[in-house]
């Protein structure tokens, strides 16, 4: 079995592409404060650890693998970077683990051209997580490591300055998903999931003078997925019914959020980030799709 102890020892190949698994494993080093790390990182996952880690050494896969003594790696449903690594780590005999990031989805995350291929072992963040991961993965080895990133964010949360009155124009920030891409990919079929992403974020418009209660309205910041191009959604600054959108990624998602009176999205991480930093959190999907499945009792559901 895989034990804990051997795995803080040696040279660790630190593999990942997306978003979610990178703010896991770039917190997971810092707060370890590992140093003896190769890394092999590609796509959003790079502005992540620059953000968290300041400047960061970048090698190949392969090199990483090379010289270390076991990979831990993020896992992602636009990259194939993650699963190369762990074919790569079962033909050179090294031990590999996966931190799963996010609820949904786990089992599909090591498959590619029908072919599954797992790690020899799995973090999750949550006891949530591990429900789920045990659910899917009998048998496996798998260890709550807890969740280093909501865990920063609550530190940043109690330094934040500032406070949302309750009186307040309400500023809301939605999060969107790339629903039909990831349909599209993976089922071959764009409204698989029976939304997409432009349904989702229409019926928050419509919705939000019902959620906000006769509060007054501030701003309406549209942020897009890390994959996702900023011109997607631009459309809506001028087809919103005189809503006040404007349409951003460029800063911190979290000083975003902290910024905000209401954080919306359909299952983003966004919204349980939003309640580690004590904001609203409220999840709309349209009545075509599945009702939410993120397991955070305190995320308010429209469906």
């Amino acid at each position: 079995m895989l034990k804990q102890v051997d795995l803080m020892l040696g040279t660790i190949a630190i593999v990942t592409h997306d978003a979610g698994g990178a703010e896991l494993l770039a917190n997971f080093i810092k707060r370890n404060r590992l140093k003896d790390v190769a890394l092999a990182i590609e796509g959003p996952a790079l502005s992540v650890f620059r953000r968290v880690l300041g400047e960061i050494q970048i090698d190949t896969l392969e090199s990483v693998l090379d010289r270390s003594d076991w990979v831990l790696t993020g896992s992602s449903w636009q990259s194939e970077l993650e699963w190369h690594a762990l074919q790569l780590s079962r033909t050179l005999g090294k031990r590999s683990v996966t931190f799963l990031d996010h609820w949904l989805n786990y089992r599909a995350r090591f498959v590619r051209m029908d072919t599954e291929c797992l790690p020899d072992a799995l973090w999750v963040a949550d006891r949530y997580a591990l429900q789920i991961a045990e659910r899917e993965f009998p048998g496996a080895i798998i260890e709550n490591k807890g969740n280093p990133y909501l865990e920063s964010i609550a530190e940043r949360a109690t330094r934040h300055l500032n406070v949302i009155e309750p009186g307040q124009a309400q500023r809301v920030l939605i999060v969107t998903e790339p629903v039909s891409v990831h349909a599209l990919k993976q089922h071959g079929d764009a409204l698989y999931f029976g939304y997409t992403e432009f349904d989702a974020v229409e019926l928050i418009l419509a919705r939000l003078p019902h959620l906000l209660g006769g509060k007054a309205l501030g701003q309406i910041i549209v942020r897009p997925h890390p994959s996702e191009p900023l011109h997607k959604y631009e459309y809506l600054v001028d087809n919103s019914q005189g809503l006040p959108v404007i349409v951003r990624k460029d800063g911190d998602l979290l000083d975003e959020v902290l910024d905000s009176s209401i954080v919306i999205g359909c299952e983003t991480m966004a919204l349980v980030v939003a309640l580690a930093a004590g904001r609203r959190a409220v999840s709309c999907i349209p009545a075509t799709g599945r009702a939410c499945s993120l397991p955070h009792e305190k995320i308010e559901r429209w469906h």
